[in-house]
């Protein structure tokens, strides 16, 4: 896929300067449906704009392991 691809020739570019490359899910206005299956796809860290939206959705997560950003 284009995103895949995309991802991999940042990994390139990075990988050489010492750079890490970190993929941020921004769970904005993404139902809990959706969020609940890149965690399960291997989405580690996520991030949302907004406080109130981020609690609830990690109050409905439980004990996902997931990093929180926002």
């Amino acid at each position: 896929s284009e995103i895949f691809a995309s991802v991999q020739a940042a990994v390139r570019d990075a990988a050489p300067r010492g750079h890490e490359v970190k993929i941020v899910g921004v769970t904005k206005l993404q139902p809990f449906e959706k969020v609940r299956e890149a965690i399960d796809a291997g989405l580690r860290l996520l991030g949302n704009n907004y406080a109130q939206d981020g609690e609830k959705l990690r109050e409905a997560l439980g004990d996902a392991a997931v990093e929180w950003h926002f």
